[in-house]
């Protein structure tokens, strides 16, 4: 049996690109970011003859808005949940807050619910819901008749 000699003074290879950005702190700035409120939704409203903006909201934060705020784009993010686990587990828990901070406001008014709607099947999967069901005593019955033009 030959034994190998341990190699001295071997340097590890640099690693490739740029180095990451990440920071372990980002998980619970990426949680009070989407807790705290956006920018304020007003609506015109007529008081003594003069049109005034009134605050009815807040328009939730989105994932892009704080990849700006941290200077990297959208996708960065996404392959920070891959990497890091803790950043996964924030990630998820932010979305679960932007959820409902968008289903509140639909629900309460604060937000357009079609276009709210429109998102939240977009961002979260959502889908309408048919449902048909059948009566074992009352079967359905479709019937086709063929008619004849002269």
């Amino acid at each position: 049996m030959v034994k190998k000699k341990a190699a001295k003074n071997v340097k590890a290879p640099n690693p490739v690109g740029r180095p990451t950005k990440y920071k372990p702190e980002y998980c619970q700035q990426l949680i009070d970011y989407m807790i705290e409120d956006g920018k304020p939704i007003t609506k015109p409203m007529v008081e003594d003859k003069v049109i005034v903006d009134h605050h009815i909201g807040y328009l939730p934060h989105f994932f892009e808005g704080f990849a700006i705020k941290i200077g990297v784009c959208h996708e960065t993010l996404r392959e920070w949940r891959g990497e890091h686990p803790q950043f996964s587990a924030a990630y998820k828990k932010a979305k679960n807050i932007q959820l409902e901070k968008m289903a509140k406001g639909a629900l309460g008014g604060t937000l357009v619910p079609s276009t709210t709607i429109f998102a939240l099947k977009n961002m979260f999967g959502w889908k309408d819901k048919k449902e048909v069901s059948t009566d074992p005593e009352n079967p359905l019955t479709i019937t086709i008749t063929k008619t004849y033009e002269r």
